[in-house]
């Protein structure tokens, strides 16, 4: 196999970010999963010491947990709002940017 661990990795991560911030929260976190079960718990735990990976454990980690945590709040507040129709996510505030 030809491919390229680190450069895999950092497209699948740049995947993330790009569907986070065109306000795709299901792409990023399906995008994240992948990256998450089939690349970084595979990794050899020298490969966040000594290589070009922008990310340490605890990162991975926090965007974990962030991206599980919009989840959630996107869905309770797509369940409080639906009868308010496209309007309703107008002005909806967005911490994480």
């Amino acid at each position: 196999d030809n491919s390229c661990f680190l450069g895999s990795s950092t497209l699948l991560l740049a995947q993330v970010v790009g569907a986070w911030r065109r306000g795709r929260f299901v792409a990023a976190l399906q995008t994240f999963a992948v990256l998450h079960d089939h690349f970084l718990t595979a990794a050899h735990p020298g490969f966040f010491l000594h290589s070009a990976w922008p990310l340490g454990d605890q990162d991975v980690r926090f965007w974990k947990d962030r991206l599980l945590y919009q989840i959630r709040r996107f869905r309770q507040i797509v369940g409080r709002t639906l009868d308010q129709g496209q309007k309703a996510f107008d002005e909806v505030p967005d911490a994480v940017e």
